[in-house]
């Protein structure tokens, strides 16, 4: 069931309901009205009502089988109620469990799993009974066991997962004007019957609750946006390959979906969201998705006379990716990947595949198979970032690497140009490599910052590069074939040496 916010018809105020069903039985209603000032049409259920005289409050609150990288909250309420927790680094939070929606329960025990070892977690429950009743617990902690290893760059390398930018460019997606028109989808409803009734683009706006899809298509001018992420949730169902979502076409542009969570197992070898055949101007932010098939989070295009413009994912948890990547770009000129978290990826973490300016910023990878890659890239300025446990792998045939680089043409924009800044490579195969047919990789690496421990290869090995400049905390860099030209400390930065991401001009 969906809103439309569309009609510009100016009605009489007035209000229908239709009740079926009599004496003691179950009531079935739904009520319709149209207001006189903003001609806005609901269409909602009215649901019944179980008001009891007891109060909602919370009896207890606690942590239980704390481990490594688990734990288990579980509170007591004096009557039945929804359930979700609230828990992050610090009393600011920002991630949620999935919301236990029914009201069955007056106990909860809610699992929170892929935390950091040997870190506290502050973390708050909140629950809501039928009445709409809420209540909210006061902060409280946990740490879970085990020792860390802790890498602090400048500045400190977790996602900060914020509304504010922290971009350092204007690679990516371009604000556009939002059509007024506007549609609100109410848990259950059909999403793609919501966008297809807005033929000029406008606003789908989905309610917290779970949705149900096949396949989603996304038009240009187009928003889609839930309640938020952890509270509206899209679960896909029945698909077998190629995507769930997408935005595709040279014709379209101008496309945000966002604060959502999108629920992709169990279908197939499916990519999560594609964004495909030449899309431009596309912002994905404050969704978490999981469990894809392929790759979670997709730009793909066969080559650059399709090839996508300004793509931005901001503000985004991608992990439990199958058989291919967490973050992948292809064929893209203008891309920005800012504040995300990625984990537990059986392919690479983020996959960098002949972009044309790309920022990489405060952003995590644990657990891939390859932290970073970038064939065929070049301007790349990837900051504020931290790997950890990049893994051997049979899949893709990659194994173990931090971040991997490869000349691959460079699609007739000759030797690649990358700055690195405030960078951990933790607990690798390898540490940072360079592949391909022996060619000098780069005209111009610059390294600030740069931290490896734990890796078998302790060092930058690259095929060759006419100048390196490195600044402040640096490993070696080693050549594979050619020479490297290092320049330390030549000034006091890059920009008073002229070189780095701000010399490089914009996407032409």
């Amino acid at each position: 069931m969906y809103i439309s916010t569309k009609t510009k018809a100016i009605l009489t105020l007035a209000t229908i309901t239709i009740l079926s069903g009599c004496g003691g039985g179950n009531v079935s209603s739904t009520e319709k009205s149209i207001n006189q000032e903003t001609s806005e049409l609901t269409l909602n259920p009215i649901p019944e009502r179980t008001s009891t005289s007891l109060a909602l409050k919370l009896k207890s609150v606690e942590d239980i089988n704390t481990q490594e990288n688990s734990t288990i909250i579980k509170w007591e309420l004096t009557k039945h109620a929804t359930g979700q927790i609230e828990y992050g680094f610090d009393n600011s939070y920002g991630e949620y469990s999935v919301k236990e929606e029914s009201f069955q329960y007056d106990t909860h025990t809610i699992p929170l799993k892929n935390l950091e070892a040997s870190t506290t977690y502050n973390y708050r429950v909140i629950s809501e009974d039928s009445d709409g009743n809420k209540v909210v617990s006061q902060n409280k902690t946990f740490h879970t066991k085990g020792t860390s290893i802790t890498v602090k760059p400048t500045p400190i390398v977790k996602p900060i997962l914020t509304a504010t930018g922290s971009a350092k460019t204007n690679w990516g997606f371009q604000p556009f004007s939002i059509p007024n028109d506007s549609v609100t989808v109410q848990a259950g409803g059909n999403i793609q019957d919501a966008i297809n009734s807005l033929p000029n683009g406008g606003t789908v706006k989905l309610v917290a609750g779970t949705f149900y899809a096949n396949r989603i298509h996304l038009k240009s001018n187009m928003v889609l946006e839930g309640a938020g992420r952890g509270q509206t949730t899209i679960k896909f169902t029945g698909v077998t390959n190629a995507y769930l979502m997408n935005v595709t076409g040279n014709a379209t542009k101008n496309t945000i979906i966002r604060n959502l969570t999108v629920d992709a197992t169990g279908n197939g070898k499916a990519n999560g969201v594609e964004i495909t055949y030449g899309a431009k101007n596309v912002l994905i932010e404050n969704i978490e998705i999981f469990g894809a098939g392929k790759s979670n989070l997709l730009v793909w295009n066969p080559d650059w006379s399709q090839g996508s413009e300004h793509i931005t994912f901001k503000d985004i948890i991608s992990h439990d990716t199958k058989n291919w990547h967490a973050l992948s770009m292809r064929f893209v000129k203008g891309a920005i990947i800012e504040n995300c978290k990625i984990y537990n990826a059986e392919g690479n973490g983020i996959d960098f595949s002949r972009v044309l300016y790309g920022e990489i910023a405060y952003t995590s990878i644990d657990n891939a198979v390859q932290g970073a890659k970038f064939p065929g890239s070049n301007y790349i300025y990837m900051h504020d970032t931290k790997i950890s446990n990049s893994h051997d792998s049979n899949i893709l045939n990659m194994g173990g690497v931090g971040i991997k680089f490869n000349l691959l043409g460079n699609a007739g924009t000759g030797k690649q140009h990358m700055h690195l800044k405030n960078i951990s490579v933790n607990n690798s195969t390898s540490g940072v490599v360079d592949w391909g047919n022996g060619t000098p990789t780069f005209a111009e690496l610059i390294i600030e910052n740069f931290t490896m421990i734990g890796n078998t290869s302790n060092a930058i090995r690259i095929k060759g590069a006419e100048k390196v400049y490195r600044y402040g905390n640096s490993v070696d860099i080693t050549a594979i074939t050619g020479t490297v030209n290092i320049i330390d400390n030549h000034k006091s930065s890059p920009a008073s040496d002229g070189v780095g991401y701000t010399t490089w001009g914009n996407p032409k």
